[in-house]
């Protein structure tokens, strides 16, 4: 709660701070800042957006109805006295039903078989008269008409956080994506002794299970603490059905867990333990219906499931949870085999991580958790000294904000900081071809290697940098354990992290000044090598137990241009050469490379806007790019890093790893 107030403060400077106009560099367009324009999309990289207008808060309602959103034309309405009206003939056919008009009434043969008629003129309908109302040359009718059993005994809930009309309907089977109610669940305390007063909820979630002849994995959705009114009635959870959707048809069971109640002061201050217990909940009664008992689900999910092969999907909140609460699966006797953590907030310190696949998804348009708390995540999981033997990944999208992925969240993302970002459906596409590819990772030996990792920075069409750190890969270089890189023409100093102060309200070139904050661990050992004339060059000598680069499939590089200092420059361009012990050397150079492209501070008006944050990334590359030349990889005695062709520059680098991964550059990633 602390960042989130400290958070507010910073935004609501920020936006005090805006008074002028100033042109911006943003994915290859370019914004006039507050009260400007948007001057131009680019033409390469993201397809960027103008920022939201203030139209978002007032979206109209949506239907959930066959596990997706629809807008049918004629939103639903609510009258002054409470009624619900739907769109007549849209819900009906997505039903199953057929229409058709006859005279001043509508005829309709329902899923089972049933024939009604509904009286156009005065809303008739057997002995009931319903409301009706045109709009735009549609019908809508009240709810209560889609109740009866003959019209498909459909039933509604009105979210009014998620400006939804959830519709569930008895014809869900295998393959449909499905909103489930368990009945009521019981909270208890630490001590496993029940509330002073009793804390019922609502065990619910959306489901889908694709027919299968054999137990199926699964994927587990957890969403995020947004703003809500009822815990029960307030459905984030459904904000991931386009993703469970294309997970399905690949394969994969996939619950997606309603935890209002974990965020609820409906019922007291909520405390950490509740999600632990809602999540415990519901793992419970899968397992039951896995072993033939009638749990509640919708469908018989006898021997469908494999418990054995669970997935970790984690929004916000949620995604911050996923260390704890994937240790919590593996501790009631199922197993975790991968964790994604979305835009993850970090509320509590972290239980130790299950030794498995971990992938980090920062949107660098985050509007909530403005601290891209997963940063420092991706460092600590990093740190060799844990012991982790998994594969550990980071991806860092320009223009995705932090609300996109989840459907159910309205508006999408406020944009306080008026920049342009990417389409929310298309951050969708995007995310789902990579926790598709994950997934299948995380199913098929845990390697991250085959994941968009490559040097150009390019993440499904997209501009992103991308972290990797391959558990079962060598170190050949690692700030604070190694020896330092020697300098040639350039100073190499070890340094711990990098903090310097947030400018807010200052002059651009303050910027400069400062330097930059890296978006990560304060106390993280790192290397700087920082030259003022071209030419300059680091030398890593190999050490004897790493000289044999045979097996690996790729050389990565973590490092960072610092762009807020003097001599830095636009892009620095490097040359990486291996060198063997007979003096044989091979090169692979890149005039352009994400991880040491200009990340400098965006000024807008008289204020900075969030990336005033720096990362890390991964310049990966495939070790065929260094063949040639004879160069024997069973004895490679250094490495050289070869920044000839600018003039100044200052980067800092963490570590340099032989990965025996596949990479992007070697393997076309899944997705695509």
């Amino acid at each position: 709660m602390f960042k989130r107030i400290i958070g507010l403060i910073l935004v609501l400077l920020l936006i005090i701070a805006n008074s002028q106009t100033a042109i911006v560099e943003f994915g290859g367009g370019e914004y006039s800042g507050e009260g400007g324009e948007w001057l131009g999309e680019s033409g390469e990289g993201n397809e960027m957006l103008p920022p939201p207008s203030e139209e978002a808060d007032n979206a109209e309602y949506r239907v959930f109805i066959n596990g997706a959103y629809h807008e049918y034309g004629v939103p639903p309405e609510v009258t002054e006295d409470g009624v619900l009206l739907l769109p007549l003939y849209e819900i009906l056919e997505a039903d199953g039903a057929s229409v058709s008009i006859e005279g001043t009434a509508v005829s309709i043969v329902t899923r089972k078989n049933k024939s009604i008629r509904l009286d156009l003129a005065d809303g008739t309908c057997g002995g009931d008269v319903y409301r009706l109302v045109e709009k735009n040359d549609r019908l809508l009718v009240e709810s209560s008409f889609f109740e009866l059993e003959l019209a498909g005994g459909l039933t509604f809930i009105k979210d009014i956080y998620t400006k939804t009309i959830i519709v569930t309907s008895d014809k869900a089977t295998y393959g449909d994506v499905t909103p489930y109610s368990l009945g009521l669940g019981r909270l208890i305390d630490y001590e496993g002794t029940p509330y002073e007063h009793e804390v019922l909820y609502d065990i619910a979630g959306a489901m889908v299970v694709p027919q299968a002849d054999k137990p199926v994995p699964i994927v587990v959705f957890l969403h995020g603490n947004h703003a809500f009114g009822k815990a029960d009635e307030t459905r984030y959870d459904l904000g991931f059905a386009y993703l469970m959707r294309a997970l399905a048809d690949k394969g994969y069971a996939c619950f997606s867990l309603n935890i209002a109640m974990h965020y609820s002061f409906e019922d007291g201050e909520p405390e950490h333990t509740r999600q632990d217990r809602i999540l415990a909940e519901h793992l419970t009664r899968l397992s039951k219906a896995n072993e033939g008992e009638d749990a509640g689900f919708p469908f018989d999910l006898t021997g469908r499931l494999d418990l054995h092969n669970i997935t970790y999907v984690g929004h916000s909140q949620g995604g911050g949870s996923g260390a704890d609460l994937s240790a919590q699966i593996d501790e009631m006797g199922f197993k975790v085999n991968g964790i994604i953590e979305i835009s993850p907030s970090i509320m509590n310190e972290p239980l130790p991580c299950p030794n498995v696949p971990v992938a980090i998804f920062l949107g660098l348009q985050d509007d909530d958790v403005i601290a891209f708390d997963g940063s420092p995540t991706f460092d600590a999981l990093t740190r060799s000294a844990i012991g982790r033997t998994a594969d550990t990944y980071m991806v860092m999208v320009r223009g995705a904000n932090h609300a996109a992925f989840d459907e159910a969240l309205i508006p999408q993302d406020r944009a306080y900081m008026k920049l342009p970002f990417i389409d929310p459906a298309r951050q969708r596409e995007f995310y789902t071809k990579f926790v598709i590819d994950f997934v299948d990772a995380a199913n098929n030996g845990g390697s991250l290697g085959g994941l968009p990792n490559g040097a150009d920075g390019d993440f499904y069409g997209f501009e992103a940098l991308t972290a990797f750190y391959s558990g079962s890969g060598k170190d050949v270089l690692m700030a604070g354990k190694s020896a330092a890189p020697i300098g040639i023409g350039a100073e190499v100093i070890e340094i711990v992290g990098v903090d310097a102060p947030i400018p807010i309200m200052f002059d651009p070139d303050y910027a400069i000044e400062a330097g930059v904050k890296l978006a990560g661990n304060d106390d993280m050992p790192l290397y700087k090598i920082t030259w003022t004339s071209d030419g300059a060059k680091v030398t890593i000598p190999i050490d004897e137990t790493m000289k044999d680069f045979s097996a690996s499939r790729a050389l990565v590089i973590e490092a960072m241009q610092v762009s807020g200092e003097s001599t830095s420059t636009r892009d620095i361009p490097v040359a990486v050469t291996l060198t063997d012990n007979e003096g044989q050397s091979a090169s692979a150079a890149y005039e352009h490379s994400a991880a040491l492209a200009w990340n400098q501070t965006t000024y807008v008006g008289e204020y900075y806007t969030r990336n005033i944050q720096s990362f890390l990334s991964c310049l990966t590359i495939p070790m065929e790019r260094f063949e040639g030349g004879g160069l024997n990889m069973n004895s490679i005695n250094e490495i050289t890093l070869d920044f000839t062709g600018s003039d100044s520059g200052s980067v800092i680098l963490r570590y340099i790893q032989q990965a025996p991964a596949e990479t992007a550059d070697a393997v076309p990633p899944r997705g695509n």
